[in-house]
């Protein structure tokens, strides 16, 4: 009995391809959520597929509609060893996004794993059924190592409707809190930095969206005609966001940028380095905030970004002064922004340069909160110590995510600490046509968190004494 062999195990089943086959039988499972036609299948992949694998482990299963009606269901899944030991609660969702079947090269079915050299193709094998399975793999061999006992108990959460925007996640939670609770939280989601650095993000920035609109009159009036008499929507908007953004992205809206980078946060950043992948896009360094490097723009700060613009009509553009002009603006943002004051901050700015006509509209249903575990936790140091002894590699520890995940479920609703290991890369084509997962990642994190696992089985109980006198001193 060794943490040796728990990571010798779960790297046999990617050895014998165990796992692969796995992999398989969860991806033919068409868990597009994003149709609400699409629900007997969202069920069928935790009724079917995912419960025997748990049972077998030793889990109690049961499987709960969305508050939400025709939205996807939530399994909870619960591994009691002894009401005495620390809990871990874990998670993933079982949904993807829409196939785009015809769009996959070389004839690739998005239905099934298609392996190319260390590729493995297929709709979910890197968002985010590749993952979790990753993950319930290594507790499986974890626990065979320890002779079918792992030292903590677990409760899994799986949600099948995350690329939906996770509707009735909060409320489900909310209402589940006794059989959701736990002492940490440890799940997979989301990209690595890179390919070859093994990551733990601690949370997550916000999203917030919002509409700019400028709607002067019914219809659109010929420009020969009437060009010069009447106000330009597009004009308007065009100019009002300029307002907002300059040239170079810079934000110059008073009250939506935080008012500094924390201590702990940018010696967390220092030797994150971004933009030097093979697939990456390049850098346009002279863009956004200045006095930053790229990982603190990216991970510490918040970005004012224009979606889209529309103004007349793009695809056959006529000889006519449009209407009505519309943007889709979003702000990602940290956790040092209070997004309640983005809406008043933006109305204000636009009023005080003259852009009284141009409309802020914005759904209390387009926030995802943000979150960030102090990286002084220690929780933190654990979780790094514990990849960087599986791996031999420097972990990269990011703050928060740049992107947006639902971790404001985990980290506020439920209060847990959050730690998320990552086993997918960047330029893994999530959301798109032949999304992938790379092998050489699944057999490492097959072995990151069969470590992981392990180490917890000692340490969790320590971790949760540390952590509880940690958060009194705050």
């Amino acid at each position: 009995m060794s943490r040796s062999l728990a990571i010798s195990n779960a790297a046999a089943c990617y050895d014998n391809g165990t796992f692969l086959k796995r992999l398989k039988r969860s991806v033919a499972l068409r868990t597009e959520s994003e149709a609400e036609t699409n629900l007997p299948e969202l069920y069928r992949y935790l009724e079917h597929f995912l419960t025997p694998l748990v049972e077998a482990l030793g889990f109690s299963v049961k499987i709960h509609d969305n508050p939400v009606a025709g939205r996807g269901p939530f399994m909870i899944a619960t591994r009691i060893e002894c009401a005495g030991l620390p809990t871990v609660l874990t998670y993933g969702h079982g949904d993807v996004v829409r196939g785009y079947d015809e769009q996959w090269a070389e004839g690739r079915s998005p239905w099934d794993v298609t392996v190319d050299g260390e590729r493995w193709y297929g709709r979910g094998t890197a968002d985010n059924k590749g993952q979790h399975l990753i993950n319930l793999t290594a507790l499986e061999q974890t626990l065979k190592a320890r002779n079918g006992t792992l030292g903590f108990n677990v409760k899994l959460l799986l949600e099948m409707g995350e690329e939906a925007g996770s509707p009735g996640l909060s409320a489900f939670c909310a209402s589940h809190k006794d059989a959701l609770a736990a002492d940490v939280f440890i799940a997979s989601d989301g990209p690595r930095l890179t390919a070859e650095r093994p990551t733990v993000f601690l949370g997550s920035r916000g999203v917030f969206n919002f509409e700019l609109v400028v709607n002067l009159r019914e219809g659109a009036h010929h420009s020969g005609n009437w060009g010069g008499l009447l106000a330009n929507p597009g004009v308007i908007l065009a100019n009002a966001i300029s307002s907002m953004i300059d040239q170079h992205g810079r934000v110059k809206v008073a009250g939506l940028m935080p008012e500094s980078v924390p201590a702990p946060v940018r010696q967390a950043l220092a030797d994150i380095q971004l933009g030097a992948g093979p697939d990456d896009p390049a850098i346009d360094d002279h863009w956004g905030e200045p006095g930053l490097s790229r990982s603190e723009k990216v991970f510490a700060w918040n970005t004012l970004d224009i979606i889209a613009f529309k103004t007349g009509n793009s695809d056959n553009p006529v000889h006519a002064i449009p209407g009505r002009a519309s943007a889709h603006c979003h702000i990602r943002f940290v956790v040092d922004s209070d997004f309640n004051t983005f809406i008043p901050a933006v109305r204000a700015h636009l009023d005080a340069h003259g852009f009284g006509s141009v409309e802020i509209k914005q759904s209390p249903n387009e926030v995802m909160q943000a979150t960030r575990l102090d990286p002084n936790s220690p929780w933190v140091d654990w979780a790094l110590t514990s990849l960087a002894q599986t791996t031999g590699k420097q972990v990269a520890l990011l703050p928060n995510l740049g992107g947006s995940l639902p971790n404001d479920v985990f980290a506020q609703v439920l209060g847990l600490p959050t730690l998320w290991v990552p086993h997918s890369y960047p330029a893994c084509s999530q959301h798109a046509p032949n999304e992938h997962l790379l092998s050489p990642l699944v057999r490492e994190g097959l072995h990151i968190m069969a470590g992981l696992f392990w180490d917890l089985g000692n340490d969790a109980s320590r971790l949760m004494r540390e952590h509880a006198a940690a958060v009194k001193t705050l």
